[in-house]
């Protein structure tokens, strides 16, 4: 069992609330690894066509069949549950794992429960957190989990397998996960909301965002070529983010004075770069430095890195990057309190001074902007034009606060 970052967070934030939502994307590990951590909890898979029946048609005598802690995978499949989770929790803990998004709403549902004429508990120091839903998303492992195992690759190697946990099987193919994770996604997650004349359609949107990775995207300015509306193509990034698929990373404008000059188009990454690299019919890792997106790709990889770092910590993951219309840009600027990081990334093995020049310039914008990071294959170094050389493999540190 491979040894995650999560588990502390999982163990602390099951002490201090009564309920645990759990997200993440298919093949992440979640459910092996709360069902370690969380071993005396009984779980129930609701992927399961029998569990899914009988919750759906008997919410109320599911929980009752079910006593003490329990461990409930893939909830969202039956809304049922959800106007029943507020009284079971103040029985019982109860943990949620999810493969897509939790709405608003559920979070509502899983909202705190007194039962009726019960007598107020003083809240103290210990127990403010233990009456409230506690909410973790876990992701892929990391390059730093990858090395707590034992499991150590070179910058293409981690773009071609990717960070699915069945890419490190012995003698699998990273090649075959990913299939079976496409197939997976679209059979049980993306099919129910997708028309089936529309299935080839979504495909080709899907390899058009691989060969878009990490760059500014407008969904309506390529309806035609995908073949469908572009409203389609907005509501199916919304599916896609949803279930994990990708993330976006917006423009950041506060508190900069050049902020009207702006572009607003938001950049979308892979969760995990291998599906990318997928897409793109990389078939080995030798085939991916001499790819037209490798820079895109490595990119993809370090951002991914840095939202892997924040989720596994419980910190904030919000994310930006800066581009204005005259075509300056920073690839991912992280807020720090009341200032703003900035971080270039280069796919390049060999220093260059030359890459923390959009750093350097950047702190003419404003008063707030920290000295920045320059992200790239090559070794650390002292700080050039204001930002320090560090290799990919400590962005997750840097996200952290060393």
């Amino acid at each position: 069992m491979m040894r995650r970052e999560a588990s502390r967070l999982i163990l602390t934030m099951a002490e201090n609330h009564r309920q645990l939502i759990i997200a993440g994307p298919r093949y992440a590990g979640k459910s092996a690894l709360v069902k370690r951590v969380l071993s005396g909890h009984t779980y129930i898979d609701l992927e399961s066509p029998d569990n899914a029946a009988f919750a759906r048609n008997r919410p109320a005598t599911f929980f009752e069949h079910y006593r003490g802690d329990i461990i409930i995978d893939e909830f969202h499949r039956v809304p049922e549950l959800f106007r029943y989770i507020r009284g079971a929790t103040a029985k019982r803990h109860i943990v949620l794992i999810t493969s897509r998004k939790p709405s608003q709403s559920i979070r509502q549902s899983a909202a705190r429960y007194t039962p009726p004429n019960a007598t107020p508990t003083k809240i103290t120091a210990n127990t403010v957190a233990k009456s409230h839903v506690g909410a973790i998303t876990m992701l892929p492992p990391s390059i730093r989990e990858l090395d707590y195992n034992r499991i150590s690759l070179e910058r293409d190697e981690y773009i071609h397998s990717g960070f699915m946990l069945g890419a490190y099987r012995k003698k699998i193919d990273p090649r075959e996960t990913q299939l079976n994770y496409l197939t997976a996604l679209l059979q049980n997650d993306i099919a129910p909301l997708v028309r089936v004349e529309n299935r080839d359609a979504f495909k080709r949107f899907l390899r058009l965002l691989a060969e878009r990775v990490g760059l500014a995207l407008n969904p309506y300015t390529f309806a035609d070529t995908v073949g469908v509306r572009p409203s389609a193509l907005v509501r199916w990034l919304r599916v896609l983010e949803a279930h994990f698929v990708i993330f976006r990373v917006p423009v950041y404008s506060d508190r900069l004075r050049v902020r009207s000059r702006a572009i607003s188009a938001p950049k979308f990454y892979f969760t995990d770069v291998g599906l990318a690299a997928y897409l793109l019919k990389i078939q080995t890792p030798d085939q991916v430095h001499r790819h037209p997106a490798v820079g895109n790709l490595f990119e993809n990889l370090v951002v991914a890195e840095a939202l892997k770092a924040a989720c596994n910590s419980g910190q904030d993951a919000s994310m930006f990057y800066y581009r204005n219309r005259d075509g300056f840009e920073v690839d991912l600027v992280l807020p720090r309190g009341r200032a703003i990081l900035p971080i270039e990334i280069k796919s390049s093995a060999t220093f260059n001074s030359a890459f923390a020049d959009n750093i350097k310039r950047f702190h003419s914008f404003a008063e707030n902007i920290l000295d920045g990071y320059v992200v790239y294959g090559g070794a650390g170094s002292d700080r050039v034009n204001g930002a320090k050389y560090v290799n990919f493999r400590e962005v997750g540190a840097i996200v952290r606060g060393w």
